[in-house]
């Protein structure tokens, strides 16, 4: 049996934290998501993660994975950032008028290099 519990919500009916509890006969395998949101509700923007967290069994447990995202003035993903553990590998994303992504650049590697994709119109 899979059971996800959702422990609370923002006034905008958003998951703010959640346990999974996946196999319900064993606890190794639990994992406690917390979700930090951008509400802009005067621009109809609402539920834009900027934060994720996922976590071992419980809100203290060890790191598993974590996310940061920045939202531009329509509410487009502009970067979302990545915890390795060594660091922040951010992707960054430039849209056109119409919200197409025109250009994505990736993540530094080992030796401070980047890519760029420009996409034709």
């Amino acid at each position: 049996r899979h059971v996800v519990q959702d422990l609370a919500c923002d006034r905008f009916g958003n998951v703010l934290e959640s346990i999974d509890f996946a196999d319900d006969a064993t606890s190794d395998d639990d994992v406690y998501a917390r979700v930090v949101y951008e509400n802009r509700a005067a621009d109809w923007l609402i539920g834009l993660p900027t934060e994720l967290e996922v976590r071992a069994g419980h809100a203290g447990g060890d790191l598993l994975r974590s996310r940061q995202g920045t939202y531009g003035s329509n509410g487009e993903l502009t970067s979302i950032s990545i915890d390795t553990g060594d660091g922040l590998a951010t992707t960054q994303l430039d849209y056109d008028a119409y919200g197409n992504v025109v250009r994505s650049v990736s993540p530094k590697n080992q030796a401070n290099q980047s890519q760029t994709l420009r996409l034709r119109q």
